[in-house]
């Protein structure tokens, strides 16, 4: 048996997610909602895209990925002012308000005076912690690259 300790990648990952749990900001919720609220709504796309003028969207978080959420978070922060306009766009009933959770998380995560400041904070930590990775998944081995090189040393008649 060959014990290999555990994956860094993965170590790298749950240090990255426990360490913003405590911080509180709630940027899990609010990352996945941006991209649900949209997601087979097609009125709500059509609303936003003409009230907006823009037609890009928030793309999927993944929660267990979190490293690899980077460019999620970056696109959450491009779509972000055209989010606020949507928002107050229904709070001043020119649209429909969106009868789902994801809406009333989007809404709430808009009307936090920080948010753009907890996407950076979390973005900055990830870009770094993401470059960290990327450097160590060249020097280390990895166990499939080690049942290779057994198999190549292997003589099978």
């Amino acid at each position: 048996m060959l014990i290999v300790g555990s994956c860094g990648l993965h170590t790298i990952h749950g240090a990255y997610r426990d360490g913003i749990k405590p911080t509180k900001l709630d940027t899990e919720c609010f990352l996945s909602s941006c991209y649900y609220l949209f997601k087979d709504t097609p009125a709500i796309c059509e609303d936003f895209t003409k009230l907006t003028s823009c037609s890009t969207f928030a793309l999927k978080f993944v929660p267990h990925r979190w490293l690899e959420n980077v460019p999620v978070i970056v696109r959450v922060l491009e779509v972000l002012p055209a989010l606020r306009q949507y928002k107050q766009a229904v709070d001043d009933k020119k649209l429909k308000r969106p009868d789902t959770k994801s809406y009333k998380r989007v809404a709430d995560g808009c009307a936090d005076a920080l948010l753009e400041v907890k996407l950076h904070l979390i973005l900055s930590v990830a870009n770094i912690l993401q470059s960290f990775c990327n450097a160590s998944k060249l020097i280390s081995p990895c166990c499939h690259s080690l049942f290779v090189i057994k198999l190549t040393s292997c003589r099978i008649y």
